[in-house]
């Protein structure tokens, strides 16, 4: 369709007559239209099969052209079965320019009047027998693409939906949660702000070029109102027809038009009478959604009879924007129109469904909040007429009797009571709740008193340690002497901290066991391999979200008594780290006899004894453990095993253990000692015994499948010369003479 001209403009269009230059109009300072005295035509967009026509310049208004030059028709074509548009008599009106589609055909408004030119419109309009104008918008002109074509998306159809949407969930969140993008926009420009950024130029802004739309409102001028207090005088305006412009008249001092009335037909047809149907049916739904819609509404849109003018009536509503109106108002076609109309309205619908979605999920999750905190109310109505007490009170109880049960000291008793009315003092909804409890819990199981007594049998005590490892009499001798010196001094002494070192394999760890059973104290380990934050020692602090215990409050709660042996596996793995602390830094106050019997957890922060705890340490070389914790331990060595202790533990400890794992019998296998010496000295190479084993455990398995085959054999014996077909050959050699004599 033709456009009327372009005009540039960089200012509002509102403006006093004092600031229009001498000598100059109105209309020259807003620069709406191009030069005075070019000619503009226009084509004429209404039927298909009309010819355009094309007025001259320089007409006056009101006053009808002697000549116009006339232009070659289009084929004409067949119509299709629906009434087509009335074209009505070419006349010249005063054009009334707008900056939003407010008015339609059937449709009457209030206009005020603002500015001289409107006033010289409406002056001339009521000066004529017709009392009409012309309603034109005036709206920005596309941009130009790079082929040269006007247009490229179009905003009222691409970016519509998107922005509906935006608008839908905007309204939704005030609404149910009584947040406004508004506010979020603000805070974001004052964080901007704030931030004080660089000072950068301002570019040059393009100046924004405005257009006339080609098809407007014919209106006829009602009655003026004047406003009390010296307000702008309102004139009604009643919609007649559309307008098509073809002719601009004349610009100065007000737009004048040469326009063709264009009514839309009375009789629907078939496809017009498909198309309202349609329609109705949806406005119907998008009714039925909205609240606080009173039925005369949808009572006066079922009387409307015409498909033109239910189109207009129903882009009439508030609910559609200005560059909807204006695209619905080019649209000549009525039916064309429906279509239209049809596809922005199922826009609406699809935005209302999803609104509506996103309120009943967000009223979904507030009406279980709000039933959770009645049903809770009534529970604790309930509970204290029936003198039970609520749950917070009973769960306090029952923690005030564990702390009582706890024989915990009375400076600790007494802040785990501060805290247990704290508890009671919460709201039933407060995150706090959980972390309190799960402190005075922590505070509960803690042994506070629970000990367990010592095996003070020296023989008994000794028949354990051999029944478990064979050799390291060492380290047998100083347990048999603790516990010996243990009888006599009763309480008076003090828990040994000793460290073990040796090569992997040797019995380190499993001598912790051992340590424990013979004396009969609980058993727990720790290992402190890769450890690097001092948490893992001490814990964290209660300020922290997700804060626990250390390792070592953990290790006495599952040991379950305050005296039991804890082993620190692999003290001399501890890692270092600037950021987390040193965790062997943390040991200092543990492993210190001066210090342990108030050690203090960042997570408890109430002393704790330790000083009864055997501690049993594990390192492979002394060399990595800081000196100031080298110290505060009894180091004992454990060499490696001999030949003849690796073939004594073989045959009485690892061999046995092999069969029983794999399902033999010491009667279904037998290795000799021959066989059990070759393992040692030319399938194996070290200090422990761990790759004895798993020969061993080898040997086992390739009996075990000879024994589960179809034709087992009722024993086997292993000897020395058996151990190529069932190891392969030797790894090492041991006692070989060399073939030729080496210097030195």
């Amino acid at each position: 369709m033709p456009a009327g001209p372009s005009t540039k403009k960089s200012t509002a269009r509102g403006r006093s007559p004092e600031s229009t230059p001498a000598g100059a109009t109105p209309r020259d300072d807003d620069q709406r239209l191009a030069a005075t005295g070019a000619e503009a035509t226009a084509e004429v967009p209404a039927r298909e099969d009309e010819p355009v026509a094309t007025v001259p310049s320089g007409a006056e208004p009101g006053v009808e052209p002697e000549a116009t030059a006339e232009a070659k028709p289009k084929a004409k074509r067949k119509p299709r079965g629906r009434a087509r548009t009335k074209l009505g008599p070419e006349i010249s009106l005063p054009v009334l320019v707008v900056d939003e589609t407010a008015l339609l055909p059937h449709m009457s408004i209030p206009f005020p009047i603002e500015d001289d030119e409107s006033a010289m419109v409406i002056d001339r309009a009521m000066r004529t027998p017709s009392r009409l104008v012309l309603v034109l918008t005036e709206r920005p002109v596309p941009p130009v693409s790079a082929a040269g074509d006007e247009g490229g998306p179009d905003p009222i159809r691409d970016g519509e939906f998107r922005e509906l949407v935006a608008d839908a969930v905007a309204e939704t969140l005030a609404e149910t949660l009584g947040v406004t993008l508004d506010a979020a926009d603000r805070a974001e420009a004052e964080l901007a702000d704030s931030e004080d950024p660089a000072w950068t130029p301002d570019e040059a802004q393009p100046v924004e070029e405005y257009e006339l739309a080609p098809v407007g409102v014919i209106a006829e001028v009602g009655q003026r109102i004047a406003r009390p207090g010296g307000g702008h005088a309102h004139v009604i305006l009643q919609g007649q027809a559309r307008g098509v412009v073809t002719k601009i008249l004349q610009e100065q001092p007000y737009v004048a038009a040469r326009v063709r009335r264009q009514d839309d037909p009375v009789d629907a047809g078939t496809e017009g009478e498909a198309a309202m149907s349609a329609v109705l049916e949806q406005v119907e739904t998008y009714i039925s959604m909205l609240p606080n819609v009173p039925e005369e509404v949808l009572t006066m849109i079922r009387g409307v009879d015409e498909p033109g003018w239910l189109a207009d009536l129903i882009a009439f509503s508030p609910e559609f924007s200005s560059e909807q109106r204006q695209e619905l108002l080019e649209i000549l076609d009525p039916v064309k129109r429906l279509r239209r109309l049809s596809v922005i309205v199922q826009k609406r619908l699809n935005v209302l469904n999803l609104r509506r979605q996103i309120q009943h999920e967000a009223q979904a999750g507030m009406d279980k909040q709000q039933r959770e905190y009645f049903l809770r109310e009534q529970m604790r109505a309930i509970q204290k007429e029936l003198g039970d007490g609520s749950a917070e009170e009973t769960l306090a109880n029952e923690l005030r009797q564990k702390i009582e049960a706890a024989g915990m000291p009375d400076l600790v008793k007494e802040k785990a009571l501060i805290q247990v009315e704290r508890l009671e003092q919460q709201h039933p909804f407060s995150p706090e709740i959980g972390v309190i409890r799960s402190y005075l819990e922590w505070l509960t199981e803690l042994p506070w008193a629970i000990e367990t007594a010592d095996r003070l049998d020296l023989n008994e005590a000794a028949a354990i340690l051999d029944r478990d490892h064979h050799g390291l009499e060492k380290v047998k001798e100083r347990i048999i002497e603790y516990i010996a010196v243990r009888k006599l001094a009763g309480d008076k002494l003090r828990a040994p901290i000793i460290c073990f070192v040796g090569p992997p394999g040797v019995g380190k760890t499993s001598l912790g066991r051992s340590i424990a059973e013979a004396i009969g104290r609980n058993y727990v380990r720790m290992s402190l391999g890769g450890v690097r934050d001092e948490a893992e020692i001490r814990g964290h602090r209660r300020t922290y979200v997700g804060a626990m215990p250390g390792r070592v409050v953990k290790s006495l709660r599952d040991a379950k008594s305050r005296n039991p042996v804890m082993v620190l596996d692999e003290i001399d793995k501890i890692g270092t780290d600037a950021f987390r602390g040193d965790p062997a830094s943390a040991l200092l106050e543990v492993l210190d006899p001066e210090q342990n019997n108030a050690f203090s957890d960042h997570y408890l922060e109430v002393p704790f004894d330790l000083s009864k705890v055997i501690f049993i340490t594990t390192a492979n070389m002394l060399e990595p453990i800081p000196p100031a914790l080298r110290d505060r331990m009894e180091v004992i060595e454990v060499s490696g095993y001999t030949e003849i202790e690796k073939l004594a533990i073989a045959r009485d400890f690892l061999l046995p253990k092999s069969l029983d794992s794999h399902g033999l019998t010491p009667e279904q296998l037998t290795v000799t000692d021959a066989a059990l010496r070759t393992v040692i000295r030319e399938y194996t190479s070290e200090s422990g015994v761990r790759n004895l084993e798993r020969e061993l455990g080898a040997l086992a398995r390739k009996a075990a499948r000879q024994f589960a085959g179809d034709d087992p054999p009722e024993s086997k014996t292993i000897d020395a010369v058996d151990l190529v077909t069932y190891l392969g050959v030797p790894r090492y050699e041991f006692g070989l003479a060399e073939e030729r004599d080496e210097v030195g």
